[in-house]
């Protein structure tokens, strides 16, 4: 299996977390429109390969986006299975404002749990490593949505921990979905998290790799409400 962009940028700068800078990409940050429905993903590792399932799905209650999330992993080694995760989390966004977050995650036995709630001006986040207020404009690390490329702090999924990021890029690049290819934007993250993030047309993430302990991941995109790739860009 070929090895991702972002696992040949953690071989060639080793010094991941560096300080970092603002970057701003002009034309490429527009209003969420990513229609409502099931989005789910594969999970692929460059050793041991399809290791799980990723899920999104979005739906709207009045002025609220509501996000649910499941994460499903067993990966294994020779039968023997050496990490498994389950997690369910809830996204609740007014406006450009996330207004609620739960997160429930099994890891290998442990338990860790997240809640953040909005809070004046902070979303005040209680997590594993204790209660911190991080600015409104915090954002979880699910990039289904494509104004997280405005963000430059982001709030681990699964920790609660927050980390400043850059983003950058929006060339076109061809991406392979299950069995089919597209044209895709490719941004990459870097800072104190680093990761490859690919939108189709419609703005709907069909490809993103992350690092997580050390160990890169990638999640592509296998089914949507709609057809991967279709829609234009206005």
């Amino acid at each position: 299996m070929a090895m991702s962009r972002l696992g040949r940028r953690r071989e060639r700068w080793p010094a991941l977390f560096a300080a970092v800078a603002i970057v701003w990409l002009p034309g490429a940050v527009r209003a969420a429109g990513v229609p409502n429905g099931t989005y789910i993903y594969s999970v692929i590792h460059p050793i041991l390969g399809d290791i799980g399932t990723f899920s999104n799905v979005i739906s709207q209650d009045k002025e609220r986006v509501i996000v649910e999330t499941r994460l499903q992993i067993a990966a294994k080694l020779w039968f023997v299975t050496v990490r498994r995760i389950e997690a369910e989390r809830r996204e609740v966004w007014e406006g450009s404002k996330l207004a609620l977050y739960d997160s429930t995650t099994r890891k290998d036995g442990r338990l860790i749990t997240v809640h953040g709630h909005a809070e004046g001006n902070s979303f005040v986040v209680d997590r594993p490593a204790g209660r911190i207020e991080a600015p409104a404009s915090v954002r979880p690390s699910n990039p289904w949505s494509i104004p997280i490329l405005s963000a430059t702090l982001i709030m681990g999924a699964e920790t609660g921990q927050v980390f400043q990021v850059t983003f950058a890029g929006g060339a076109e690049e061809t991406v392979m979905t299950g069995t089919r290819t597209i044209r895709a934007r490719y941004y990459i993250a870097s800072g104190q998290r680093q990761g490859d993030i690919w939108y189709d047309a419609s703005d709907v993430p069909v490809k993103f790799s992350v690092i997580d302990e050390g160990e890169l991941v990638t999640c592509v995109l296998e089914s949507a409400p709609q057809p991967i790739g279709a829609g234009r860009r206005q």
